[in-house]
């Protein structure tokens, strides 16, 4: 017997969809937001972004769930973003892990108050409560925020 679904295939489709093409261009669109049942999970999805000049892969989000609230907000559990080096070489340069995100309708960005790891090369950082910006690719971390470097800092630190 299939195991039921929570949500339409159109509406995951669209979640989808939209989460696609609207983040990476400073946030989600409130258009498509309104077309979705709240509560209807999208389960282990995986969206990437492209370099629009060249197409080279700039990001991979993906999660064990996706789910529209209210307003357009999407949350997200298990999150997991790898950033790219937008070249040939398609280098993963940045790794953000949280177990719990939400996606604001219209700012592009991702953040929670939860846990997160971040790794890349020559640091780990960890802490609480934090955002991600896709346009400008910074990173805020609020509290408890804890660096491990593995690099010199100049003369000051080396």
């Amino acid at each position: 017997m299939p195991k039921p679904h929570s949500g339409s295939i159109r509406a995951k489709a669209a979640l989808l969809a939209g989460l696609a093409l609207a983040w990476p261009q400073a946030g989600m669109a409130e258009d498509w937001a309104g077309s979705l049942a709240p509560n209807a999970p999208v389960e282990r999805f995986s969206i990437y972004n492209f370099d629009q000049e060249n197409g080279w892969r700039t990001w991979k989000l993906e999660g064990r769930s996706a789910v529209i609230g209210q307003g357009g907000a999407v949350t997200l559990s298990d999150v997991r973003l790898r950033v790219f080096e937008a070249s040939e070489r398609q280098s993963e340069t940045l790794l953000i892990e949280s177990p719990l995100a939400t996606m604001a309708a219209g700012k592009g960005s991702i953040g929670g108050p939860s846990e997160i790891l971040v790794i890349a090369e020559g640091f780990l950082l960890t802490g609480e409560d934090w955002t991600w910006q896709t346009k400008e690719r910074t990173l805020l971390i609020n509290t408890k925020a804890h660096a491990v470097l593995e690099m010199s800092l100049g003369p000051i630190l080396e």
